[in-house]
């Protein structure tokens, strides 16, 4: 993944790292793999949705609605 290692090598957790990629709307792509990440990490299904619920104002609906399918089959999974 682009620029995992300079996160990576930084005071930021890994949880707070995948946080920002999915509250930002990675690609469909990827935005599974980083919700997986976080979970296996320790984030609870509960705040993956708030992490997502608390920027919907600044990315956009178009863009959350858009992210929820990705989402929802990470969870899933």
């Amino acid at each position: 993944i682009f620029g995992y290692g300079l996160f990576a090598s930084t005071l930021v957790p890994a949880l707070a790292i995948e946080m920002l990629r999915i509250a930002l709307g990675a690609p469909a792509d990827s935005l599974e793999a980083h919700v997986r990440r976080a979970r296996t990490i320790g984030l609870p299904d509960e705040e993956v949705w708030g992490t997502v619920m608390a920027v919907a104002p600044l990315v956009g609906v178009p863009r959350l609605i858009g992210a929820i399918p990705a989402i929802r089959a990470a969870l899933e999974s």
